[in-house]
Protein backbone atom coordinates (compact mmCIF):
# COMPACT_ATOMS: atom_id res chain seq x y z
CA UNK A 1 0.00 0.00 0.00
CA UNK A 2 1.42 3.61 -1.13
CA UNK A 3 2.67 5.10 2.31
CA UNK A 4 3.66 8.43 0.36
CA UNK A 5 1.02 11.14 -0.44
CA UNK A 6 0.63 14.21 -2.16
CA UNK A 7 -1.61 17.15 -2.38
CA UNK A 8 -2.70 19.20 -5.53
CA UNK A 9 -0.61 22.26 -3.88
CA UNK A 10 2.54 20.63 -3.97
CA UNK A 11 2.38 19.35 -7.16
CA UNK A 12 1.41 22.66 -8.36
CA UNK A 13 3.90 24.38 -6.86
CA UNK A 14 6.40 21.72 -7.63
CA UNK A 15 5.51 21.60 -11.11
CA UNK A 16 5.62 25.54 -11.73
CA UNK A 17 9.06 26.27 -9.87
CA UNK A 18 11.14 23.73 -11.48
CA UNK A 19 9.07 25.24 -15.47
CA UNK A 20 7.85 21.76 -16.10
CA UNK A 21 5.43 22.30 -19.06
CA UNK A 22 4.51 19.02 -19.74
CA UNK A 23 3.62 15.25 -17.94
CA UNK A 24 3.51 12.19 -19.42
CA UNK A 25 0.48 9.87 -18.60
CA UNK A 26 0.10 7.05 -20.36
CA UNK A 27 0.61 5.52 -23.54
CA UNK A 28 -2.22 5.14 -25.65
CA UNK A 29 -3.32 1.33 -25.46
CA UNK A 30 -4.68 2.04 -29.45
CA UNK A 31 -1.67 3.49 -31.05
CA UNK A 32 0.99 4.15 -29.02
CA UNK A 33 1.16 8.03 -28.46
CA UNK A 34 1.47 9.20 -25.17
CA UNK A 35 -1.05 11.23 -23.45
CA UNK A 36 0.08 13.69 -21.19
CA UNK A 37 -1.08 16.68 -18.70
CA UNK A 38 0.19 20.42 -19.87
CA UNK A 39 1.02 23.23 -17.88
CA UNK A 40 0.87 26.69 -18.62
CA UNK A 41 1.16 29.63 -16.62
CA UNK A 42 0.03 27.65 -13.45
CA UNK A 43 -2.98 26.17 -15.31
CA UNK A 44 -2.97 22.15 -16.07
CA UNK A 45 -4.37 20.58 -19.05
CA UNK A 46 -5.05 16.74 -20.08
CA UNK A 47 -4.44 16.18 -23.49
CA UNK A 48 -5.50 12.77 -25.34
CA UNK A 49 -5.25 14.13 -28.87
CA UNK A 50 -4.05 11.37 -30.54
CA UNK A 51 -6.83 10.55 -31.92
CA UNK A 52 -8.21 7.40 -30.75
CA UNK A 53 -11.46 8.48 -28.27
CA UNK A 54 -13.97 10.82 -28.33
CA UNK A 55 -12.33 13.40 -25.90
CA UNK A 56 -9.47 14.11 -28.33
CA UNK A 57 -8.84 17.50 -27.60
CA UNK A 58 -7.02 18.56 -24.47
CA UNK A 59 -9.33 19.80 -21.57
CA UNK A 60 -8.50 21.83 -18.26
CA UNK A 61 -8.40 19.44 -15.38
CA UNK A 62 -7.66 20.55 -11.70
CA UNK A 63 -4.33 20.09 -9.68
CA UNK A 64 -6.66 17.93 -7.54
CA UNK A 65 -7.08 15.95 -10.02
CA UNK A 66 -3.50 15.16 -10.87
CA UNK A 67 -3.19 14.60 -7.09
CA UNK A 68 -5.48 12.05 -6.88
CA UNK A 69 -4.03 9.81 -9.69
CA UNK A 70 -0.50 9.93 -7.84
CA UNK A 71 -2.56 9.31 -4.70
CA UNK A 72 -4.51 6.17 -5.86
CA UNK A 73 -1.10 4.28 -6.97
CA UNK A 74 -1.49 1.23 -4.83
CA UNK A 75 2.60 1.01 -5.91
CA UNK A 76 4.75 3.61 -3.97
CA UNK A 77 7.14 3.18 -6.50
CA UNK A 78 5.26 4.71 -9.09
CA UNK A 79 3.92 7.30 -7.32
CA UNK A 80 7.54 8.60 -6.61
CA UNK A 81 7.57 8.57 -10.08
CA UNK A 82 4.95 10.48 -10.95
CA UNK A 83 5.64 12.55 -8.61
CA UNK A 84 9.28 13.20 -9.98
CA UNK A 85 7.43 13.91 -13.38
CA UNK A 86 5.66 16.96 -11.89
CA UNK A 87 9.32 18.44 -10.57
CA UNK A 88 8.06 17.12 -6.85
CA UNK A 89 11.55 16.31 -4.89
CA UNK A 90 10.72 12.71 -3.48
CA UNK A 91 12.93 11.20 -0.46
CA UNK A 92 13.36 7.53 0.02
Amino acid sequence: MQTVRVTAEQLQRAAVDAGIVSVDHHECSICGVMVRYYIETGELCFDSSCGCSYSDHPRPCSWREAAEWVNMQTNEDIARQIMTRFGLSVGE
